[in-house]
């Protein structure tokens, strides 16, 4: 029997179902990604606006729709086009229900000034310093005495 034969006769099952069988929640995660990734197809398919290159869907429930946004300025420019959106978005039977639009902005990792290297005043230096010469001069007096 034949590589060939063996995949033809053998159901090839997909890793949804494996995960489905296997360990529900990860099924039902998957599921959810594939259903929020159809729902942003339909988004970008019928809003043809410059904003919506800049959004994405991480949650449709209960009439409301969750976007995120790349920044504070595709935000603001979503805030004054969502009623637009909430009526060209109505007529697609995934989103009958939408009542309302909500956004956050995408977290980006800026550094911040407590992320960054802190500058310590000199006199703290000064006595760094002073510490580090002290336990050199420890060390020397201990390798004397051996």
């Amino acid at each position: 029997m034949g590589l060939m034969t063996i995949v033809k006769t053998q159901k090839i099952k997909s890793l949804q179902q494996i995960l489905a069988k296997n360990h529900p929640q990860l099924g039902n995660i998957l599921q959810q990604n594939q259903q929020t990734q159809a729902l942003n197809d339909i988004l970008h398919t019928y809003i043809n606006d410059e904003i919506v290159k800049h959004c994405q869907i991480v949650r449709f429930a209960h009439g409301e729709m969750l976007l995120i946004v790349e920044n504070a300025a595709w935000g603001t420019k979503l805030r004054y086009a969502i009623p637009d959106f909430i009526k060209a978005l109505k007529v697609q039977p995934e989103f009958k229900d939408l009542k309302k639009i909500r956004y956050k902005l995408k977290q980006t990792v800026l550094q911040t000034s407590s992320s960054r290297k802190k500058s310590f005043p000199e006199s703290t230096q000064k006595h760094a310093a002073d510490l580090k010469q002290m336990a050199q001069k420890l060390q020397q007096q201990k390798s004397k005495n051996k």
